[in-house]
């Protein structure tokens, strides 16, 4: 998101501190951060896009 000016928070870009997580609205995300719960990740579907990428094809976040 960086790369292509998509204005994001962050701080650490190594997935320990969530201050990236952004909702996930459709796809399904590969989590790859050491921070988020399985609540955040399942119920609320948060992802740290720093570290962790898109299972499927696409993945839609709400920024």
């Amino acid at each position: 998101m960086l790369a292509v000016d998509i204005p994001v928070i962050y701080s650490c870009k190594t997935g320990e501190c969530r201050t990236c997580a952004i909702k996930v609205l459709a796809g399904e995300p590969l989590h790859l951060d050491n921070t988020l719960s399985t609540v955040e990740r399942e119920n609320q579907q948060l992802i740290c896009p720093c570290v962790s990428r898109a299972k499927t094809a696409d993945l839609t976040l709400d920024i």
